[in-house]
């Protein structure tokens, strides 16, 4: 594993599963802060966020991209819960998440 990458997943454990999602995210998402086209012409921006959210021209602020990327994965969390009916470790359930 990239150690970067260790190190930021170390760093996130304290925080959860979403938090842990989060550093999965970005680091292999990559984030742009202007929208783009996708490989299928979906506009996308931040981490492969799409959607109502993106609006086509704007600049987004980091943290407004934390923002939306923490929004996405709350509602891929509630999936989570609602299809999973095992316990899972944090590192589990964040791999699910992303």
């Amino acid at each position: 594993m990239n150690e970067l990458l260790k190190k930021r997943l170390i760093q996130a454990a304290s925080g959860g599963a979403i938090a842990l999602a989060g550093v999965l995210t970005t680091w292999y998402e990559g984030r742009r802060l202007t929208p783009y086209r996708d490989p299928v012409g979906i506009l996308t921006v931040c981490e492969g966020i799409t959607g109502k959210d993106v609006v086509s021209g704007k600049t987004y602020t980091p943290a407004e991209c934390d923002a939306l990327r923490d929004k996405h994965l709350r509602i891929a969390d509630a999936a989570v819960s609602r299809q999973i009916r095992v316990p899972l470790t944090p590192w589990q359930r964040a791999a699910l998440i992303d």
